[in-house]
């Protein structure tokens, strides 16, 4: 089964979201380690436009997307259920 998103595609929104943690102001830096939930991530995913770039596909399902974010933000913890 071919991947609907690409390692290459992962590896500029993970670029994406450092740059974004870049621009964020703090005392302590703040890296993609430090998302813990599924939730942040997806919200990261729909503030950075990353969900939109995956559904451009419209094979794309969220449970594709979700298996890019869990690359992006290893630490997070997602409770929904995969469904293809």
């Amino acid at each position: 089964m071919p991947q609907k998103i690409s390692p290459t595609q992962v590896m500029r929104w993970s670029d994406r979201v450092d740059q974004a943690f870049l621009n964020i102001s703090s005392e302590e830096p703040w890296t993609r380690l430090k998302v813990v939930t599924g939730y942040h991530a997806w919200a990261l995913a729909h503030n950075l436009n990353i969900y939109r770039e995956a559904c451009e596909d419209y094979t794309v399902v969220d449970a594709h997307v979700q298996t890019a974010l869990e690359t992006i933000f290893p630490n997070a913890i997602f409770f929904d259920r995969k469904v293809y």
